[in-house]
């Protein structure tokens, strides 16, 4: 029964089962809470792997270990983020109980194990519930900010974060090619979800198909950070923009309203 909540937990730990999640809410669901997850999950992963590299002693800043010690168990820290997203945009009372039920389940079970300490959890739980509030404000931000300056910030932020911590490369590529390609999406497609389950079921098939292939192609590649960084960009330009022309291209989608054209 152990072993059992223990793969349970490990399978939710991974980012992949994220991951795999998120394209099929942007392509079937709704493109806007897809795109929010992904800064997210891109947010979480890269936050996880600076204050790990900081706290471990192993930043650029410093080659000198550092004298407090944290040791930030990343399942919880996402599951914080993306089910606490998920809360605010669901907003309903049985979503809401069920996932402060998953957040704490697995809390709890990375608490009773020797590896972590109680204040590990703690900051896990706290720094997964400041990314969904730092994604948040960003969102109010740019509902007031012209399109131009919000494709330059989609550029220029995650650049930054190249720079600053290039251990976490994918992440970064992650984030600027989930700003880029939803900013192309607006302005170049406009895609509209189709509520035909057919529909949904050819694009959720060739959208994976897509993605599949992509991830695959990881492993033929060195890995240094610029190239992780440009397969990210390339993997979530296809989540978010690619695939979506595909699926308006080959009519199994929409275009919404009048597409935006620059003169």
């Amino acid at each position: 029964m152990g072993a059992m909540i223990d793969n349970t937990v490990t399978i939710i730990y991974h980012e992949w089962f994220y991951f795999l999640i998120i394209p099929l809410v942007y392509w079937l669901i709704d493109k806007y809470t897809g795109f929010k997850l992904l800064l997210v999950f891109g947010l979480t992963l890269y936050f996880h792997s600076l204050l790990t590299a900081i706290f471990e002693g192993r930043s650029a800043f410093s080659d000198d270990p550092v004298s407090f010690s944290l040791s930030l168990p990343l399942e919880v820290q996402l599951s914080t983020a993306f089910l606490g997203y998920l809360i605010w945009e669901v907003a309903d009372r049985r979503f809401t109980f069920l996932a402060f039920m998953a957040i704490s389940f697995i809390s709890l079970f990375r608490l009773i194990s020797p590896a972590y300490l109680f204040e590990d959890i703690f900051m896990a739980i706290v720094i997964g519930g400041f990314t969904v509030y730092i994604v948040y404000r960003s969102m109010d931000w740019m509902g007031g900010v012209p399109d131009a300056y919000v494709f330059s910030f989609s550029l220029v932020l995650p650049s930054s974060l190249l720079l600053l911590h290039p251990e976490a490369a994918s992440y970064a590529g992650l984030l600027l090619g989930s700003g880029a390609g939803f900013s192309f999406e607006q302005l170049k497609n406009r895609m509209s979800i189709s509520r035909d389950v057919k529909k949904k079921l050819s694009a959720a098939l060739l959208g994976s198909a897509g993605l599949l292939i992509l991830l695959s192609i990881r492993e033929f590649l060195t890995p240094v950070p610029v190239t992780m960084f440009l397969h990210a960009v390339l993997v979530t330009l296809w989540i978010t923009y690619i695939a979506p022309a595909l699926f308006t291209k080959a009519g199994i989608y929409q275009h919404q309203g009048n597409l935006k054209t620059t003169h």
